[in-house]
């Protein structure tokens, strides 16, 4: 069996990079992404080391299974990190935390715990970064939409109800955030014109 973190992590990542849908946007770098930006706020935001361990876990599985217009990838996504992490001998409590994790990022999010926030956080951390655009229109085409639709619909209700659950996410983000979104209200503004 595995010994450590590291050796977790890795096998996960395997198992992930395999089942992982190959979309633009939901895919194994998107996992990756969300796993880096959850070391981030975790540390952050003192997180004790067995529950960042397991909200790495989380962010990796987050999205595993991930299938356009369903409405349970999530809940599927959970049953599938539920059966690994049975499979590596993980405890009881271990396994309904990391499936609560991945339950928590569902959109509309509605985070509770300190540790929901921070996943629900990572999970939409790329609206506050440069790759923002680059990112929204992998998205898009997931969606199979067209721009005029995606962003005056999805985006425009998505970024105008967006916030951020914790204080690490709100100093990092926050500032970037803001002005993409002013671009994407502009954006939008000359969707309407037309």
């Amino acid at each position: 069996m595995l010994q450590n973190q590291e050796q977790i992590f890795s096998y996960i990542k395997k198992i992930v990079k395999q089942k992982m849908p190959h979309n633009k946007y939901h895919n194994y770098k998107h996992a990756i992404e969300v796993y880096d930006a959850v070391s981030v706020y975790g540390v952050l935001e003192k997180v004790k080391p067995r529950d960042l361990f397991l909200l790495k876990i989380s962010a990796l599985l987050h999205d595993v299974v991930y299938v356009d217009k369903r409405k349970d990838n999530e809940e599927q996504s959970s049953l599938v990190a539920e059966e690994l992490l049975v499979f590596l001998d993980f405890n009881k409590r271990d396994i309904s935390l990391v499936k609560k994790l991945i339950l928590a990022t569902k959109i509309p999010v509605h985070p509770r715990t300190k540790l929901e926030k921070i996943i629900c956080d990572a999970d939409v951390s790329n609206v506050g970064t440069d790759s923002f655009f680059k990112k929204t229109e992998a998205l898009r085409k997931d969606f199979k939409l067209n721009k005029k639709t995606y962003y005056s619909i999805n985006l425009k209700n998505f970024i105008n109800h967006l916030k951020f659950h914790t204080k690490s996410a709100n100093k990092i983000l926050k500032k970037k955030f803001t002005k993409n979104k002013k671009k994407v209200l502009k954006i939008i503004k000359s969707y309407s014109k037309n």
